[in-house]
């Protein structure tokens, strides 16, 4: 389901080039489960972006699910994108105008799906336990009723793909782990290839596979 050969990337600083990633390999089968750590600033973020196909590498090959999304046109990618993976971010990114549905059927209303937007997102809404607060806006609701929401969302395009970046670093460690314990619930219910970055190496150790990224390059748990 997912390739990674000779990964690499580098930024610009002040003149300065600073290698992030150097030739990182990696493959996971459909619906394998892989949690990733690495001290702040190692590049797991950027790793994930990568893989998310928001940010493009400088040099190697992604392939999902047999295509190489390096090779793809920015639109072509896009569709890719909305329709094969799906994000979860420390932060929710909610869009705070909106309701708890609003914000679930999003990426079904911006790829044109409207007719089943709103019926998914309720589902899926019921699913992570918030039925009754479909109605409400992210301000009205807890931190982890947002996360919930957003996990909802990552889901509601039916990706083969389930990216997690530090889900639970603003939550309390009851409420992280409800909030894990649903997100493999339901990766194993849609058989996701599932990666997640975490800080917590208690939580990293519950992922059938484990990584640390250091010095730029992928290391087995």
């Amino acid at each position: 389901m997912l390739e990674l050969r000779n990964i690499t990337k580098s930024y610009t600083i002040e003149g300065k080039t600073i290698p992030v990633l150097r030739e990182v390999d990696l493959e996971l089968a459909a619906g394998a489960q892989m949690s990733l750590i690495g001290r702040s600033g190692a590049g797991k973020s950027t790793l994930l972006s990568i893989i998310a196909t928001i940010e493009q590498p400088d040099g190697g090959v992604l392939r999902i699910d047999g295509k190489d999304t390096t090779a793809m046109p920015d639109a072509a990618l896009s569709r890719f994108r909305n329709t094969m993976i799906g994000t979860v971010f420390q932060f929710h990114h909610l869009l705070p105008e909106f309701t708890a549905l609003e914000n679930v059927a999003m990426p079904l209303l911006i790829g044109r799906r409207h007719q089943e937007a709103f019926g998914e997102a309720r589902a899926l809404l019921e699913r992570v336990g918030l039925k009754d607060r479909a109605g409400h806006k992210p301000a009205e609701m807890s931190g982890g009723e947002q996360q919930r929401v957003s996990i909802a969302r990552a889901l509601v395009g039916r990706p083969r793909i389930l990216l997690l970046d530090e889900p639970t670093g603003n939550l309390d460690e009851e409420t992280g782990l409800a909030i894990l314990d649903l997100v493999f619930s339901l990766a194993q219910e849609h058989g996701l290839t599932t990666i997640f970055v975490t800080h917590n190496k208690q939580f990293a150790r519950r992922m059938a596979t484990g990584y640390e990224l250091k010095d730029g390059r992928l290391w087995p748990l």
